[in-house]
C-alpha cells in the first residue's frame, strides 16, 4: 500500500507497529541463517516505502534513545520483538522523525496523530 501523495488531503496514519515488527522478524530470521532473501527484500522495500529513505539510521537512533542494547551501532532487534511497549516508543520516535522530514523529496507523507490503523469502525464499542 502506498501512502497518499497529497499531504493536504492525507488520511495516512503512518506505518504501524506491524510494519516495524515485520521488518524486525525478517531481519532476525535472516540473522539466524534462514533462507528468507526474497521475503527480506520485499519487507525491506515496504518498510523503506512506509518510513522513508534513511529510516534505518533513524531506527538506530530511536532504539538507542529508548535504551535498546546496541551491537556495533545497530540495535539488538530481539529486544524490540520481545518488548512491545518499547517497540511502540521506538515507533513514536520514527513517526516524529518522519514529521521532521516533511517536504523532503522522496519522503512519504508525515503520519497523522488523529488517525490509526484499526479493524474496528471508529466510534464503535468493539
Amino acid at each position: 500500500m502506498q501512502p497518499p501523495a497529497d499531504e493536504a488531503t492525507s488520511r495516512w496514519p503512518g506505518p504501524s507497529l506491524y510494519t516495524l515488527l515485520a521488518w524486525v522478524e525478517v531481519e532476525l530470521l535472516l540473522e539466524s541463517g534462514a533462507r528468507v532473501d526474497a521475503a527480506h527484500a520485499v519487507v525491506t522495500y515496504g518498510a523503506e516505502s512506509a518510513f522513508g529513505p534513511g529510516w534505518v539510521s533513524a531506527l538506530c537512533a530511536a532504539a538507542a534513545t529508548e535504551g535498546v542494547p546496541m551491537d556495533d551501532g545497530f540495535p539488538v532487534l530481539a529486544e524490540l520483538r520481545t518488548d512491545e511497549d518499547r517497540a511502540l516508543r521506538v515507533l513514536d520516535r520514527l513517526h516524529a522523525w518522519m514529521r521532521s522530514r516533511a517536504g523532503v523529496p522522496g519522503a512519504p507523507p508525515a503520519p497523522r496523530d488523529d488517525l490509526r490503523w484499526s479493524a474496528v469502525r471508529p466510534g464503535s464499542d468493539d
